[in-house]
């Protein structure tokens, strides 16, 4: 069922994140919405992908970190605290997915690739990989490119097969929230397209939170649109949907 603009999968209240003596976030206060495409805008520098690392929760990897405020995170109709150091990770890494500005297939074939995190997560049958791998690839229009060479290695792909592989491998555990870094930022303009195209699909199916810093392509795609600058982050306009 497709959610209403009015439903919320992440929230901010007087939100802060200091590295060390350095206050990178400051006193953010925000809403993203629910299947939608939210896109994050601004300098280098900015913070951006620092809020990507609380979404996630990948900041309580680093020790010197500490969060104020609060932050949370909506999984299955459970508000998750994002806040909390203690809490495990491991669960909500497999409902919001990440992917980085440059594609990073590892070392191995297209197909273990994609069924990669299905391994992590203790699935052992190989019929039910064998389908969720065909399925992953079809939904980043990547499977009839590539069906012939499964067993190819995945880093002969050309820069947007790779990125859209690295979606494919980032769906396969059918996440709530999918996380992306300036995705398209290291392809052509054609493969960009292909990736903008995908993901105009994918808001239908999954929250999407986009760090980008081309405007063209967040008037293109993006439903709410907030501005991060020195630290703090300002909503640009109302809801586009």
């Amino acid at each position: 069922m497709t959610s209403t603009m009015s439903e919320t999968k992440i929230r901010l209240a007087d939100f802060s994140f200091r590295y060390g003596k350095s206050e990178v976030l400051h006193h953010i206060t925000a809403q993203f919405p629910e299947n939608r495409l939210t896109a994050i805008i601004g300098p280098s520098g900015s913070g951006k992908s620092t809020l990507l690392s609380v979404f996630n929760r990948f900041w309580a990897e680093i020790p010197e970190a500490k969060v104020e405020g609060l932050a949370q995170l909506c999984l299955a109709g459970t508000w998750q605290n994002l806040c909390d150091r203690r809490a495990p990770s491991q669960q909500l890494r497999r409902k919001v997915g990440m992917v980085f500005q440059s594609p990073n297939p590892l070392p191995m074939s297209i197909f273990r690739n994609v069924a990669f995190p299905l391994k992590l997560a203790g699935v052992r049958d190989r019929e039910e990989i064998a389908v969720r791998v065909e399925n992953s690839l079809r939904r980043t229009l990547l499977w009839k490119e590539v069906k012939e060479r499964l067993a190819t290695d995945a880093r002969s792909l050309s820069g947007g097969q790779q990125q859209r592989l690295c979606i494919a491998r980032s769906l396969i555990l059918e996440p709530e929230m999918l996380l992306l870094d300036e995705p398209t930022s290291a392809l052509d303009r054609e493969a960009g397209a292909g990736i903008e195209e995908l993901l105009i699909g994918l808001k239908k199916e999954c929250t999407l939170v986009l760090v980008s810093h081309y405007l063209e392509q967040v008037e293109r795609l993006a439903d709410r649109v907030f501005e991060m600058s020195a630290g703090k982050l300002r909503l640009l306009g109302g809801d586009r949907s």
